[in-house]
């Protein structure tokens, strides 16, 4: 008799970038994983990854996501992909207190203030959002680790003193 000693516990690491998926719900079963690429799909819904809060590295971009909610309890994330999405609010990453990369370029966010918090976050690019505040900038002036900080292309950095503030 053959016996399956398939678990999904083991696995830790999964890739799955361009296969045309429009969901991830089943990924609850993966208790364990840690690095999840699965940019360019058709993804809509961050459901179903929820459960998966020892993921260290998560790709999502190019995907058709709108919120990110769900993502709340993957406070283990160290680099979060989320570019090329249609992104307004980043509220769900406000307690991402191990995040070192965040990418959220080319989406439709308009503030920066839940960022403020993220002391260990080393790179951030928000290039090509709707940022048009410069105050926005204000948010991450206490951020002690950030080296690379992009936000070319939003409408803010058209004003004559962005550069006074970057």
């Amino acid at each position: 008799s053959h016996e399956n000693n398939n678990n999904d516990d083991t696995i830790i690491s999964i890739d799955l970038s361009g296969k045309g998926l429009t969901e991830i719900r089943y990924f609850s079963c993966l208790k364990h994983l840690q690095n999840a690429n699965l940019a360019n799909n058709l993804i809509r819904s961050v459901s179903g990854i929820e459960k998966c809060t020892e993921l260290v590295d998560l790709s999502l971009e190019s995907n058709r996501l709108i919120s990110l909610n769900g993502l709340q309890k993957m406070t283990q994330l160290q680099a979060l992909e989320l570019g090329h999405n249609r992104v307004h609010s980043l509220s769900p990453l406000k307690h991402f207190v191990s995040l070192q990369r965040l990418s959220i370029e080319g989406n439709e966010v308009t503030s920066l203030a839940e960022l403020s918090e993220l002391k260990n976050l080393m790179e951030l690019y928000a290039g090509n959002n709707a940022v048009k505040n410069l105050k926005e900038i204000q948010h991450l002036k206490h951020l002690p680790k950030l080296i690379i900080l992009d936000l070319s292309g939003n409408s803010m950095s058209k004003d004559s003193k962005y550069r006074l503030y970057c």
